[in-house]
């Protein structure tokens, strides 16, 4: 009673943050119930019993279900499912990560080895795979601890000596864990985030660089573009490395919106699928429509910067940790939501501290940054969450580039939703892609200020 006494209450914004708090919260113990979460989060017993029902069907999708035991409410499935759900969904935990982190784990030393890893094998992570690592780990190490959610540990014939698994075993073996599965594990972990920089004298580096020019030279031949081979070859190449891993490793990366992907940029997503066929027959896997998402915003990303634009005075910056991969995908995401407003190219920290903001309203980042001339900065995930939408709806809306009733006249697919509820549509792809041609005329005199 002490410790609950003591324990600060959760405050949350929406019902769905509530319900990812609530389910790690019941992940995290050997036993909730009902009162625990009531006095947790500081609502009524029928809201918990409301949000456990949707959350039996997230949870699903994960392989994971909420079963009633003597001792509460418990979440049971497989040590990787869980992992895998916690994280997908660790920035969005953060504020129970924090206070679920032992005191033997501190977070100078997560970062201490995260810099290790970087400085041994020349592979430096984004500032946003970076910060989900270090969320992750915190929970993980506190998490493995109990023997019963290790991974079971096989004797394997062979050592590896790679210097990813030296670091992994080190890093372990400081927190008294000996199991050759879970180095495995670390190691897959790591490997498959998003790298921000490597070392260009890597074996497979080497090896992989010739498949990104190849990749662009296909693409400019089926499209018809002139998508420079020198403007993009480097962090093609830098992401295709992380592709190559997850799918050797078997961890699938799950993109948030992929069918907004397909809709919206359906010819560019069509002819990656084409152009990535090399480099699928080298690793000896197919990528996944996620995968090919993602290759994709390179393309978009690369033919958008050739198209010269007129300077505004009502600029939207991005930035990013850097100007490859994701934030290009977030990019693409903000330009295709919220049409007529100018975006900014990404641009890194460095670039943004010296950049002329005179005609700057709003700055979109997935890092903090410190504030320049009172220009208000929005942070979100590169991947951004309903909630985070919502934020930068409402950052838009104060910096006066929009209203909220524009904002909702130019959502494509819920005038696409209205309609079908009063008539078929025979050709939903071909009526997309009319008003998205329609309302981007219409915004360029409605979005002016």
């Amino acid at each position: 009673m002490t410790e609950k006494e003591t324990s600060s209450k959760i405050m949350t914004n929406n019902a769905k943050q509530r319900q990812l708090l609530i389910a790690f919260s019941i992940l995290n113990t050997s036993g909730c119930s009902l009162a625990d979460l009531t006095y947790q989060f500081n609502i009524s017993k029928n809201t918990v019993i409301r949000d456990i029902k949707v959350l039996h069907s997230q949870l699903a999708l994960y392989h994971l279900q909420i079963t009633n035991t003597e001792s509460g409410k418990i979440i049971t499935g497989s040590p990787t499912a869980v992992r895998k759900w916690v994280y997908d969904h660790a920035t969005q935990l953060k504020t129970l990560i924090e206070q679920t982190r032992r005191a033997t784990i501190k977070p100078t030393t997560i970062n201490d080895q995260i810099k290790l890893f970087e400085r041994i094998t020349g592979k430096y992570l984004t500032d946003d795979a970076s910060i989900t690592i270090r969320l992750f780990l915190y929970w993980y190490l506190t998490n493995i601890r109990d023997c019963n959610n290790q991974l079971s540990d096989v004797i394997s014939a062979q050592t590896d000596l790679t210097l990813d698994h030296i670091w992994a075993k080190s890093f372990l073996n400081d927190y008294h864990i000996d199991n050759s599965n879970e180095v495995d594990y670390l190691v897959k972990l790591i490997n498959s985030s998003q790298f921000a920089h490597v070392n260009w004298n890597d074996d497979l580096i080497q090896k992989l660089k010739p498949f990104s020019v190849r990749m662009i030279s296909s693409f400019n031949h089926l499209s018809g573009a002139h998508v420079s081979i020198k403007s993009i070859s480097d962090s093609l190449t830098v992401h295709l490395l992380s592709t190559y891993y997850r799918a050797q490793y078997n961890m699938p990366f799950e993109y948030p919106d992929l069918k907004s992907i397909q809709q919206h940029y359906h010819h560019t997503f069509e002819i990656t699928r084409k152009v990535v066929v090399p480099f699928e027959q080298y690793i000896h896997h197919t990528l996944s429509d996620d995968e090919i998402a993602l290759i994709a915003i390179y393309f978009g990303g690369a033919i958008r910067e050739q198209k010269t634009s007129t300077p505004t005075q009502n600029e939207v910056l991005v930035v990013c940790s850097s100007g490859i991969g994701t934030s290009r995908l977030l990019l693409q995401q903000l330009e295709s939501r919220y049409r007529g407003i100018h975006f900014s190219s990404p641009m890194n920290v460095l670039q943004y501290e010296n950049s002329d903001l005179s005609n700057v309203q709003l700055v979109i980042s997935t890092i903090k940054l410190n504030t320049q001339r009172n220009i208000p900065i929005t942070t979100v995930s590169a991947f951004p969450s309903e909630l985070e939408w919502k934020i930068i709806d409402n950052a838009i809306i104060k910096a006066g580039l929009a209203t909220s009733d524009t904002l909702k006249l130019f959502n494509v697919d819920t005038l696409l939703d209205i309609v079908g509820n009063y008539a078929m549509i025979r050709n939903p792809m071909g009526l997309k892609l009319a008003l998205n041609d329609y309302l981007t005329q219409l915004t360029q005199n409605l979005f002016k200020i």
